[in-house]
């Protein structure tokens, strides 16, 4: 919820990969589209510095959109990579790349450039961490989490073995990570 309206990942159809962002006012009923366009592959929405912004990633285009939900200003941010979920910091995103099993750490300040201030990757867990499909933020910290979860079917693989894992960002950089965004 946000200044009183419900922040929405609306899907019409669940056999497809397209959605829209909206806000709706529940005392009035009204719906208001975030974004210009239909998204594709879109994980769920997050609002950045206090929901001055809304963050969005779109898988399908390997990029992270921006909103401020009272002026719809938008700002676009290409990855380089398969965003697959996100999750707000203070003043940044944590943007989780599935594939790439890295991320990436994107302020967006109130009034100013959006950009990369920091990264992180997780490939040196191996392939028991099978790609990076959330991600979660530890504002006390600067801590970043990374869960792998993958559905295993039974008849056609073994599991035996547990698809699903939790890790996170060494100590090290957790104070570079809460200093560049918690001011």
């Amino acid at each position: 919820v946000l200044d009183g309206k419900f922040i929405v990942h609306r899907k019409d159809d669940v056999r497809n990969s397209s959605s829209q962002v909206v806000t709706m006012d529940p005392a009035t009923g009204a719906i208001r589209n975030l974004f210009e366009r239909t998204l594709s592959a879109a994980g769920a929405p997050v609002a950045v510095n206090n929901g001055v912004r809304i963050a969005v990633a779109e898988g399908s285009t390997g990029t992270v959109h921006f909103v401020d939900p009272v002026s719809l200003e938008r700002t676009s941010f290409e990855t380089g990579g398969s965003p697959r979920a996100i999750a707000a910091i203070g003043s940044c995103v944590v943007v989780g790349l599935e594939h790439e099993k890295k991320g990436l750490v994107i302020k967006a300040p109130v009034d100013g450039v959006v950009e990369v201030v920091d990264q992180f990757d997780f490939n040196s867990f191996g392939a028991a961490f099978r790609g990076l499909r959330s991600v979660a933020a530890d504002p006390a910290t600067g801590r970043i989490y990374g869960l792998s979860v993958y559905p295993c079917n039974p008849y056609m693989q073994n599991c035996k073995d547990s698809w699903n894992a939790i890790v996170a960002t060494p100590r090290s950089t957790r104070a570079s990570i809460a200093g560049k965004c918690l001011n």
